[in-house]
């Protein structure tokens, strides 16, 4: 009869090893919870009390029977196999082309700011605003 105990003795001990190896706690309710994390990348990330809070919403009160229960029953969410597929955007339109420049007209505006900015290196013009000034007759049209 003691050789019966002593096997069974190891055998939980060896269980609870396992148990304990795999998912760092003895508990059930702590079991069910690590069992929770390892089915879902975003719940590894949880603290405890919210991963137990939609347990117990999803499932009801928790004990440790009903945690052992749970876990028999294998109620909850295994990993998936494959990680869900981007959901295909429709493709951009192009942007609208820019109309071709007038070349002259560009000439025009940076021929009119360095007339502006000589003025005022010169010293004919007080700052940088009075440049723009000077300038933007010239530009715009």
């Amino acid at each position: 009869m003691r050789g019966f105990f002593l096997t069974v003795g190891v055998l939980a001990a060896v269980i609870a090893g396992i148990v304990y190896f795999n998912f760092g706690t003895l508990s059930p309710c702590g079991v069910l919870r690590e069992k929770v994390r390892h089915s879902d990348a975003l719940a590894a990330m949880l603290p405890d009390g919210l991963i137990d809070l939609a347990i117990t919403a999803q499932f009801g009160a928790l004990s440790p029977g009903r945690c052992i229960e749970l876990l028999f029953n294998n109620q909850i969410a295994q990993p998936t196999a494959q990680p869900p597929q981007p959901v295909a955007r429709p493709p951009t339109p192009p942007a609208p082309a820019a109309p071709p420049a007038n070349e002259d007209a560009v000439r025009e505006a940076i021929a009119a700011a360095n007339d502006c900015k000589a003025k005022r290196l010169r010293g004919e013009l007080p700052s940088r605003v009075a440049s723009a000034k000077c300038s933007n007759p010239r530009i715009i049209c």
